[in-house]
């Protein structure tokens, strides 16, 4: 009983960690609430040559507010991508914490530049958007992205016969729902996205950070693991979110798709398996999708931004803040081919 009491605070604090970084609600903070009257925060940049208009999507008793980027005086119908945020309460710019790292705005303003319209929404209960997160699913959030998609087919100014989906994280897994069930689209962009069923990752992750946790005596690095599992299992168990997390199987949602792929995973990503992207395109390949691209990105942590952005203190170096341009070119290189 000794060693329990030595092991489990530990244990518990990553179990903690886990929930909030792949989102539920456990300790963790929605971005500041932004109305639709402040949304000049997401205008575009003095003298871009695009739109950013403001729109509401109309859900079932709740709207997602978000921008529609498009490219100023196009001709014609233009293609378009919708982009999917990660895990926890996120605002349409899948913004960090309190930072000024906004990786969406990024997204959409180069891709606005090359032709390519975007729209990014707000979760529910966030920002503009009404609503609630809390009770929902991964595969309930795929819901609002096949909204959205209709949303965006339903404009005359987006030719609806040429649109992609990216996502980030969980947002790669809801665009991977979406894509089964939805053969018109014309290309998947998946950054970030596990091949394992949740519970698999945080056995592996509660491993390993029990491995390298050196207050648990090494005999009883097992036990913590356990411990760990146990807690993991009871929140499953009880929450929604993290039930259908820990049993839904990226692989067997992959191989129903037909979509063109994009893969991009970081070398340094501390949430994935090195074999993630890899495994994903083999089930991919194999049900018979014929055009998957596999990007590995050396030195890119889950978030996209580089292992070295940070110093040994842990504060941000000058400039560490942005999406790789190499990210970015990669997403456009892709994107352009396929949405012609």
């Amino acid at each position: 009983m000794r060693i329990t009491r030595l092991i489990w605070p530990s244990v518990l604090m990553g179990v903690l960690t886990m929930l909030a970084v792949f989102g539920t609600r456990t300790g963790t903070a929605a971005p500041e609430l932004k109305t639709l009257e402040s949304a000049g925060q997401y205008a575009a940049p003095p003298g871009a040559p695009y739109i950013a208009e403001e729109v509401v999507v109309s859900g079932i008793g709740y709207e997602l507010a978000g921008t529609l980027t498009r490219t100023r005086g196009a001709r014609g119908r233009m293609p378009a991508v919708l982009l999917i945020t990660g895990t926890a309460p996120q605002d349409r710019d899948n913004t960090v914490g309190s930072s000024d790292y906004r990786p969406f705005r990024e997204i959409a303003d180069t891709l606005a530049r090359q032709g390519i319209a975007t729209l990014r929404l707000d979760d529910r209960g966030v920002g503009a958007s009404t609503g609630s997160l809390e009770g929902l699913s991964t595969l309930d959030k795929a819901t609002d992205a096949s909204i959205a998609l209709a949303f965006l087919r339903a404009r005359d100014d987006i030719d609806g016969s040429r649109l992609a989906v990216l996502g980030h994280s969980e947002g790669a897994l809801i665009a991977t729902l979406v894509a089964g069930e939805d053969r018109r689209l014309r290309g998947l962009v998946l950054i970030s996205s596990p091949a394992e069923t949740g519970r698999e990752m945080m056995s592996r992750q509660f491993r390993q950070r029990a491995m390298a946790d050196t207050n648990i005596p090494e005999n009883m690095r097992d036990s913590a693991n356990v411990l760990a599992m146990e807690a993991w299992d009871q929140r499953a168990g009880a929450d929604k979110w993290t039930g259908f997390f820990s049993a839904h199987d990226p692989l067997e949602a992959a191989r129903k798709v037909r979509t063109p792929v994009l893969l991009i995973q970081g070398g340094a990503d501390e949430n994935l398996a090195a074999t993630d992207a890899d495994r994903l395109a083999a089930a991919f390949r194999g049900a018979g999708d014929k055009d998957v691209k596999v990007m590995k990105m050396d030195g890119l942590m889950h978030s996209l931004l580089r292992a070295d952005a940070f110093g040994p203190d842990g504060a941000v170096v000058a400039g560490g803040l942005a999406l790789p341009r190499d990210v970015l070119a990669a997403i456009v290189d892709w994107l352009k081919p396929h949405l012609r």
